[in-house]
């Protein structure tokens, strides 16, 4: 598939987005990543790596490990979650590799008749 990033194997291949993942901080995303063609993953050892990784705020799908979704789930997304995520499967000696961006976003009213808006969009491509 033209979007998404693929690493060739003898069996299958682990698939994660060409495309960053954009998230806003405090909301839950979903890091995609699996196998095709889908396989059993649920036996196997997986890995999901980052500095700094997000503590108690992730999960598996684990009733979709059985067709290969190996997504990662995480949850009150904050900005120091930004950065690369490998995903990899020892067993089959795969990996994926995706990329989150957060947008910050504020929004202030001083006044009950004055309205400003200060939007920063913090969005670093980190290939």
């Amino acid at each position: 598939q033209a979007k998404d990033r693929i690493k060739h194997t003898r069996q299958s291949q682990l698939i994660g987005p060409l495309q960053p993942i954009i998230a806003t901080a405090g909301e839950g995303i979903t890091l995609p990543c699996h196998l095709v063609p889908g396989e059993n993953v649920t036996p196997m050892t997986l890995e999901w790596t980052r500095p700094q990784i997000y503590l108690c705020r992730s999960s598996l799908f684990t009733d979709e490990l059985k067709h290969g979704n190996v997504s990662l789930k995480l949850s009150k997304v904050k900005p120091a979650d930004e950065g690369r995520y490998r995903c990899y499967i020892p067993d089959k000696d795969e990996e994926a590799f995706i990329d989150l961006m957060m947008i910050i976003c504020c929004a202030t009213i001083p006044k009950p008749k004055r309205t400003s808006y200060c939007f920063l969009i913090y969005a670093f491509n980190r290939y």
